[in-house]
């Protein structure tokens, strides 16, 4: 697995707690990140209160344990897991980071797509979560995948 990415410990605690009922009791989180329900840039001052019940409504998040990785349905105000819409033993579950700056980053573990912030941490986390998720030695952006699929010319 990755390096462990920064978290602060605060969102690892809230993440614990909100997500306590669905672990193993001896299972800790170790990271992950929140759902921003649509891509970054919808979220105007005018546009985001005209899509807010839409948003609650798709609240969630994803995060790495030491044995699992989960996405976990929230009620959109707090941690606070209501469901589980995935788990997975670590590297057993297909995870891809894609997306771009227009309509946004997004983080795919199996059939669930999690909206991310614009914010570096957030989508170094998203990457550890991919590379943990899938058992990738390292979780590389869509750029670096693709640049390196093209062959190097041959002088």
């Amino acid at each position: 697995m990755n390096p462990k990415p920064d978290i602060h410990e605060k969102l690892r605690a809230r993440m614990q707690k909100g997500a306590a009922e669905f672990l193993e009791p001896d299972e800790n989180v170790v990271y992950g990140v929140t759902n921003l329900g649509l891509p970054a840039w919808l979220y105007g001052a005018f546009v985001g209160l005209l899509i807010l019940p839409y948003v609650i409504h798709k609240a969630c998040y994803a995060v790495i344990t030491d044995r699992h990785v989960f996405v976990l349905k929230t009620n959109g105000f707090s941690f606070k897991a209501t469901r589980v819409l995935l788990k997975a033993p670590l590297g057993t579950v297909e995870a891809s980071f894609g997306g771009s700056a227009f309509p946004g980053r997004y983080l795919m573990i199996g059939d669930q797509k999690v909206w991310l912030a614009v914010n570096r941490k957030v989508h170094d986390r998203a990457r550890a979560i991919v590379a943990a998720a899938s058992d990738q030695a390292v979780a590389q952006s869509p750029e670096v995948t693709a640049s390196a699929a093209v062959p190097a010319a041959v002088s």
